[in-house]
């Protein structure tokens, strides 16, 4: 009996702590004279996507919608008050000018996977920014002119592989294709023979271990989802996260890809080879040569640990956002024929004046292209929502932030504003001409952020997606076809932006 009622005393003791742990912070921003997203315990203001009733895209730019014209809304993740900016230009001082105060991201850190929590995307302080110098040289107009000769090989073998399917289906179009399957296939293979030197060829071989390890990558159950968004939430300390067997991606896919590192690294060593793509520029930066001296070598130099750490973040950065970018360009082309003939005739122009092949030059002089795409960012960014931590305390006009406050800003909230953007979910280019786009604020287009955390891959994505893009509508038609789901529905449980239907589309000759 005595234990018993000891039993009950722990129990209910500790029941209590939680209760008074998760609700310490409850009217925060209302005592400060912020609007905010009602606390509900125990999920705080963010219940429904605990429960992945809504996708991640969707419900932060909800919050969004209920105060616009507000500069910034208060809620909460579990114990932990958040600050959702919404004025462009708080979100300048945020992620540019104050930087010094907001150079943290808010990315749990599962430091028992050295693999993930060295990335640069998750790391922090002097140490995000060793990586960040060593690391940015790979992405120099230097480097993607390089590696373009690679996107064209990869570009060819999905215009052979679409010409193919219309073959075999009788000559007129391919029928329903599966795009996003499709698109990951070609990402796939250009990040794999620029990322890990790997020759994937996946429209040959779709069964290679290479494909099947990376289509299981953010392969993780609902429960780990449910577990990482409390780790968040309830500001659990490492020490704790440590002893939890989750990961923020498929362990079993990273170890794999760790291995494919090492091993073409010391392929490489043993028969001094050298090639122009990622894994050499980190190969240099670990102080490892393969016989000769380069000028990429570092003097510091950063261990096997975080190089492999990186080579991996490329994979998850590119994989999933250039194949959804190109996805999301050939759905509203497919909608929308006008625009689809238009930017035809502009890359068929460039193409004969080019002989056939376009340089990286003749790609950066395709404006067209580059509205197409920059409205497909606007409409469809890949990430819903970008993250800051405070760093030192600030003041943001009247509102004094705390050191270790959370701020974010809803990207999809900031890109459908019909302030900046009217009639926001018609697909219009023409949005991001040069003198439409000198009419907006710099910080109400966000898809791959701002100031020194932006994505620095951003610029050989999207000449990924270019020249890609350049040989599928130079080459074919985009249709809806009977399995088009129109309109586009969110994958209520990945944090990327997926279609829960999947999208299909068909392609024939022009």
């Amino acid at each position: 009996m005595e234990l018993l009622t000891w039993s009950l005393a722990v129990i209910i003791s500790l029941l209590g702590f939680f209760y008074m742990h998760i609700t310490k912070n409850r009217g925060y921003w209302k005592k400060r004279g912020v609007k905010e997203i009602e606390y509900a315990f125990p999920f705080g203001s963010i219940k429904d996507r605990f429960l992945m009733r809504k996708s991640f895209h969707e419900f932060y730019a909800e919050m969004c919608y209920k105060y616009y014209g507000e500069p910034y809304i208060g809620f909460y993740e579990g114990s932990r008050p958040v600050l959702m900016i919404q004025d462009p230009d708080i979100l300048r001082s945020v992620m540019s000018s104050n930087f010094d105060h907001f150079v943290d991201r808010g990315a749990p850190i599962v430091n028992k996977y050295p693999h993930i929590a060295k990335m640069m995307l998750i790391l922090n302080g002097k140490e995000w920014k060793q990586v960040r110098s060593i690391v940015a040289p790979a992405f120099s107009t230097g480097k993607i002119r390089k590696m373009l000769d690679t996107i064209e090989l990869s570009s060819q073998d999905l215009k052979q592989y679409i010409t193919k399917i219309i073959k075999e289906n009788g000559g007129e179009s391919t029928g329903p294709i599966n795009v996003p399957e499709t698109m990951r296939k070609f990402t796939l293979d250009v990040i794999a023979s620029t990322a890990f030197g790997v020759t994937c060829k996946s429209f040959e071989n779709e069964s290679s271990e290479f494909s099947n390890k990376i289509a299981n990558f953010h392969n993780i159950s609902n429960i780990a989802r449910m577990v990482i968004i409390l780790i968040i939430s309830l500001e659990v300390p490492n020490i704790i996260t440590n002893l939890l067997p989750v990961s923020l991606f498929n362990h079993d896919t990273v170890t794999y890809l760790a291995k494919v590192v090492k091993e073409t690294t010391k392929y490489r060593l043993d028969n001094n080879m050298r090639r122009n793509d990622f894994l050499q520029l980190l190969m240099d930066a670990q102080n490892i040569s393969s016989g000769e001296e380069d000028e990429n070598q570092t003097g510091d130099g950063i261990s096997e640990d975080t190089a492999i750490a990186q080579s991996v973040l490329f994979l998850v950065a590119g994989y999933e956002t250039s194949s959804t970018l190109l996805t999301m360009a050939c759905y509203e082309l497919a909608q929308n024929l006008q625009i689809q003939e238009k930017l035809r005739s502009e890359i068929k122009v460039k193409l004969e004046s080019a002989s056939g092949k376009l340089s990286y030059d003749d790609l950066n002089d395709l404006p067209y292209l580059d509205m197409v795409l920059a409205e497909t960012l606007r409409l469809y960014p890949p990430i819903g929502r970008a993250e800051r931590i405070c760093t030192k305390p600030i003041k943001l006009g009247d509102l004094y932030i705390e050191k270790n406050l959370k701020m974010c800003v809803s990207i999809v909230g900031i890109h459908m504003n019909p302030d900046y953007y009217p009639e926001p979910k018609v697909f219009k280019p023409e949005r991001f001409s040069d003198e439409e786009k000198a009419k907006r604020h710099t910080y109400v287009y966000l898809p791959f952020g701002h100031g020194p955390r932006q994505c620095i891959g951003s610029r050989f994505a999207q000449m990924t997606v270019k020249l890609c893009l350049a040989h599928i509508i130079s080459n074919f038609n985009i249709n809806i076809c009977e399995k088009t789901k129109i309109p586009f529905e969110y994958d209520k449980k990945s944090i990327f932006l997926k279609s829960s239907t999947g999208i299909y589309l068909q392609f024939s000759h022009n």
